[in-house]
């Protein structure tokens, strides 16, 4: 997040950015892992979304950091449920769960796009 007060104003630009230097994966790549790895990057924007959308009304710069604070700790939170209840791909009913929660908010289904199919 980068945070421009002018004058009475307050400029906020929100991006999410993949670290290359801190980010790896031990995952076989493969539908699952793929779509799995995509639902992640989708939840990830449902709340820098949710947070844009808080942010619209007059904050100031400060409350502005608090939100995106608690924005941040609710991503620590969904993503410990994310990687427990979907398996690194592999749990139907976590990725089942997950991709409709992403659906329901951005319209994609990564179980779809990525044509993912269970062994169980």
């Amino acid at each position: 997040m980068n945070i421009n007060p002018i004058d009475d104003t307050v400029q906020v630009e929100l991006v999410t950015i993949l670290d290359p230097f801190t980010s790896y994966s031990n995952l076989e790549i493969n539908a699952n892992s793929a779509a799995f790895i995509n639902m992640y990057f989708d939840l990830i924007e449902t709340k820098r979304r949710e947070l844009e959308a808080k942010i619209r009304k007059n904050f100031s710069a400060e409350e502005i950091e608090t939100l995106y604070k608690e924005t941040n700790e609710e991503i620590v939170s969904l993503s410990r449920d994310f990687f427990t209840e979907t398996a690194g791909g592999t749990n139907r009913k976590g990725m089942t769960d997950w991709n409709e929660y992403i659906y329901s908010r951005l319209q994609i289904n990564n179980l779809q796009l990525f044509r993912v199919t269970f062994k169980y």
